[in-house]
């Protein structure tokens, strides 16, 4: 899945700005964000790639 160059830009601060209802959005925006970013981060752990290379100490 391509990664949205606007889910990205637009921060979990800057989100204060907009309606409750933009942030109910954002927020399911940043979830899906980080479970992806979790999944990606686990696959290169076992690739042993330095995405957290804390964990391969």
């Amino acid at each position: 899945m391509q990664p949205h160059s606007s889910a990205t830009a637009i921060g979990r601060g800057t989100a204060r700005r907009f309606s409750s209802k933009h942030r109910a959005f954002q927020d399911r925006v940043w979830f899906i964000h980080k479970f992806h970013k979790d999944r990606i981060v686990g696959l290169n752990d076992d690739l042993r790639l330095f995405v957290r290379p804390e964990r391969n100490t």
